[in-house]
């Protein structure tokens, strides 16, 4: 069993249901571990639907959840904007379960609250907490705010931010990017000073994809590849069908002064 979660496990998290599903249904015996593969498969791959039947099935065959179940069902909950579903998670694994909710969890439900645009109920989550905040809500609130153009909480959520990781570039460029949206170079100006004065610098976003066993590797405005030409006239023609069906790109985040 040991074996066979570990192989469903990676290639739930490489993007391979196919195979990880073949996986699961060949084992004769399913513990939590197993199941709970499977739903965090779904739901990084973008797959709710799947990781919300995968979890009544669990139920149905007598397996209780535990708290990394949920934390499975509440994230993927929250990148499909399915927020009524999440907090009914929520609520079932508090009410239902009896299991404790750990900062994770309430993570999760700030982030569910922020992505839907709720950025109130989602600061109402963070001042309610049994926890003190970790970086890790703090960022999610922070992202609320840039989705949501709150300007002057993120300045108080960026204090707050510095104050338990001040040393990460990445949430000055956040705030950046904020204030960037909003038109407020002056504020950008000072914020990418602060980031040289205390040494810090940010690395690109790093992308890579496996194409018939062989490995590449791509960065933004990256033009190193052998077959970079052949490569960005298919996406040119990817984006001019997509056009054509009535796609409008999104630009509010293509920040330039």
């Amino acid at each position: 069993m040991s074996i066979a979660n570990a192989l469903l496990s990676m290639y739930a998290k490489c993007g391979s249901l196919q195979n990880a599903e073949k996986i699961f249904k060949t084992m004769v015996r399913r513990e939590i571990i197993s199941w709970n593969a499977m739903i965090s498969g779904y739901g990084l791959n973008g797959r709710v639907y799947d990781a919300i039947r995968a979890f009544k099935q669990m139920l149905d065959d007598g397996i209780k959840p535990n708290g990394t179940t949920f934390l499975s069902l509440i994230s993927c909950c929250s990148h499909s904007g399915m927020i009524e579903i999440g907090l009914q998670l929520f609520k079932s694994m508090v009410h239902d379960f009896n299991i404790t909710p750990t900062l994770f969890h309430y993570g999760c439900i700030v982030d569910l609250f922020g992505r839907s645009g709720y950025i109130d109920e989602a600061k109402e989550i963070v001042d309610s907490m049994p926890f003190e905040p970790d970086a890790s809500v703090w960022r999610a609130l922070l992202t609320a705010c840039r989705l949501n153009s709150e300007l002057k909480l993120a300045k108080i959520i960026f204090e707050k931010l510095t104050e338990v990781e001040p040393m990460n570039s990445g949430n000055y460029i956040l705030l950046s990017n904020i204030y960037a949206a909003a038109g407020l170079w002056s504020e950008v100006i000072d914020l990418r000073t602060q980031l040289k004065e205390k040494g810090l610098t940010k690395h690109p976003g790093l992308s890579w994809i496996f194409v018939r066993s062989q490995f590449h590797c791509f960065i933004s405005g990256d033009q190193s590849h052998p077959r970079s030409g052949e490569i960005c006239a298919n996406l040119s023609s990817l984006l001019s069908s997509l056009e054509d069906n009535g796609y409008v790109p999104d630009l509010r985040w293509d920040l330039y002064d």
